[in-house]
């Protein structure tokens, strides 16, 4: 088993666009680490369009480059077209990356840290909040956005969200309104 950490980014309808992620995310692992989810300025870009941003942790036993196969497949059936823009587009409705893998339990190393400057302090605060020792001093993170995610609320603080099979979905749905 590896543990991944998949930076997030949207900013074409953030908030359905991040759900939708994270809902993706779901549906590769029982159970995911969901940073705060923020708001950031574009870079590299020429839009006036916030991102939303936030980074998980997900535990796979896949090799990077299968899983990177499906984050892409993901982005994909959420509307980006990486043949139109490629990196630099004004409006992404899915992008998800690779920041870092580590074995399960092992410390984070300096070099483990994204370079984007938007990532550093909610890799930090998720590392933290698994009890990792942290490779520097944590960053002064942003105000979280909440948002609810299969019915669990995320975004405000690093939380761990679990996929809930529909069929128990349903059936509580029906026994909270009947």
């Amino acid at each position: 088993m590896k543990d991944y950490y998949i930076g997030l980014g949207c900013n074409l309808n953030p908030a359905r666009g991040t759900r939708a992620m994270l809902e993706a995310l779901l549906d590769l692992a029982p159970e995911i680490g969901i940073s705060r989810i923020v708001a950031t300025a574009p870079v590299g870009v020429v839009t006036d369009a916030l991102y939303y941003n936030a980074v998980v942790r997900l535990r796979s036993p896949e090799e990077p480059a299968t899983l990177k196969t499906r984050l892409i497949a993901i982005e994909t059936r959420l509307g980006r077209n990486r043949d139109r823009c490629g990196r630099a587009c004004p409006e992404l409705p899915a992008d998800l990356d690779i920041l870092c893998c580590l074995t399960p339990g092992a410390h984070p190393v300096l070099a483990d840290l994204p370079p984007e400057p938007f990532f550093q302090p909610l890799i930090l605060e998720l590392w933290a909040a698994l009890g990792l020792r942290l490779p520097c001093s944590p960053l002064p993170v942003a105000t979280g956005i909440p948002l609810l995610v299969h019915g669990q609320c995320c975004g405000l603080q690093t939380v761990f969200a679990f996929h809930v099979p529909a069929c128990r979905a349903v059936g509580a749905a029906r026994w909270l309104s009947g």
